[in-house]
This record gives structure tokens, sequence and C-alpha cells, in this order.
């Protein structure tokens, strides 16, 4: 089933004069995906309207439908070592003002002073709550809080920047390589080596002893001619303040992305 297919029955099943609608915007994401807009609707409600009635207009059409948010990454450190994630799950989500569930919140690691440090990812207007306030309470200590610089776009099968897994076209897998060390069978919060080695810039050629993702981790653009794919049928809905995510690339939920900002 093409894209043009999925859409003519979302148009006939979903008659935006029902949903209060008038015009909506379309473009394709780099993934693929197609992105509609709701012009206007800065509350996102009636994206979340569409989205909810083309999932249900569409059922059992094997689609993805999904309301994109922008989100930001957050380095959180000098957490109290008896919290729990969840604990600091929900403080931060106070703190930034949204639903816990929003927040996504990594293995609390240790730091070198013992107490514990965690990666976050939230909705970006939250996330400059967080690094505004600098600080937050986390059971009897006072942590602190620091935005991540945006990373560039980067692929999670090939690991080279500039393009993500729906689009890639190298012939190289390193998706399930350790990118602190580039080994296999760890991550990089469980990585054993005593010293770390881009799996990336090694296999480009490039000075390699940083983890990826560091500011030290300069690798080499590589081009490649890319052909013209038609990617699995997928649909997105998103208000007109949302932004398209990046719906093939894996998240902290599903356990791979990992914090690559953090040093050694």
């Amino acid at each position: 089933m093409s894209y043009a297919d999925v859409l003519e029955a979302a148009r006939t099943r979903t008659p935006l004069s029902e949903l209060g609608m008038e015009r909506l915007e379309m473009k394709k994401a780099m993934t693929g995906a197609i992105i509609i807009k709701v012009p206007g609707d800065r509350d996102r409600g009636k994206a979340t309207l569409l989205a909810t009635r083309l999932a249900e207009a569409l059922d059992p059409t094997p689609v993805r439908i999904a309301t994109p948010t922008r989100m930001a990454e957050l380095r959180v450190t000098g957490i109290d070592i008896s919290v729990k994630r969840e604990e600091l799950q929900e403080a931060l989500a106070s703190a930034a003002g949204c639903g816990s569930a929003e927040v996504q919140v990594g293995e609390i690691g240790a730091t070198r002073g013992g107490l514990g440090t965690a990666w976050i990812k939230c909705p970006a207007a939250g996330a400059r709550k967080l690094a505004q306030a600098e600080k937050i309470a986390t059971g009897w200590s006072t942590a602190r809080i620091r935005a991540i610089p945006k990373r560039p776009l980067q692929c999670f099968r090939c690991l080279e920047l500039g393009h993500v897994r729906a689009t890639c076209v190298s012939s190289e897998d390193r998706g399930h390589l350790c990118y602190r060390c580039g080994g296999n069978g760890h991550r990089a919060r469980d990585c054993p080596a005593s010293t770390p080695k881009c799996p990336l810039c090694k296999s480009l050629g490039a000075p390699a002893n940083h983890r990826m993702g560091g500011e030290a981790c300069t690798p080499p653009k590589v081009k490649r001619k890319r052909p013209i794919r038609q990617p699995a049928a997928a649909a997105a809905a998103a208000g007109a303040e949302g932004t398209p995510g990046s719906a093939a690339e894996p998240t902290a939920a599903d356990g791979r992305e990992e914090a690559m900002e953090a040093t050694t």
C-alpha cells in the first residue's frame, strides 16, 4: 500500500468538516513519513483529535500515526544516590510543567564524586524551564541541570551523520556497537573499556580516542548516492507548533538511544 492509497482512504473516511477544520498543510519528512499540520492549532488539541480519528478510520491498515513534539536533551548531575528514576522523573515533570510520561529519564549513573547523573529528554518548552532553573531538589541534595546542545541528525544504523535509518544506503550496520568503545555485547553506560574509541571515527579513518557524540567527535562527512525509496506506509499528524520527528529512529523508551555527549 502506498502513501497515496493511505491518504485517499483517510480523506474519504475523515471529513474535515466533522472535525471543525477547513484545511490542512502537508509535507514529507526526512524519514519518508507524511507530516500533516493543522494551521493555528497552538494548543495541539485539533492535531490530537485528527490523529485519533485517523487511527480509527485507517484501522486495521498497518500505518503508524503520531503527534510529534519538539524535544530537547538535558544532563542532571549531583543526584541524591537514594533517588530512583521514577522519583526524578516526577520532580522534573513538575518543574518543567509537563506530564511525567513526556519526560524520558536514562539510567542514573555515578559521577566521580559519587553522586548520581542522568540523561533527560523532554518537550523543548519544559526543557527551557529546567535549563533556566539550573537546579532541582532531588531527595536531600540539589542537583544541577544543564542543556545538551542539539546534536546533528544521525542514523542509528550506520551511525553516520546527515540522514536517518529509513533513508540509509550504507552497507555498514554499526547499530549494535557500544558508543564509547565500539565493542559488541554491551552499551556505553556498561562499557568496561579503560579508554574510549569512537566506532564511527575509527571506521572513517579519523582520530577516534573519544566517545561518539562528544565534543571531540568530528567525523568526516561521507557522500553517498541515495536512491529513491518508498518506506512502509505511515502517517503523522502534528499541530502548527509541532515539528516532524524522526519516526523511524529509536528512542530511550525502546532502550537503544543513549546520551552520547557524556564524558568518559
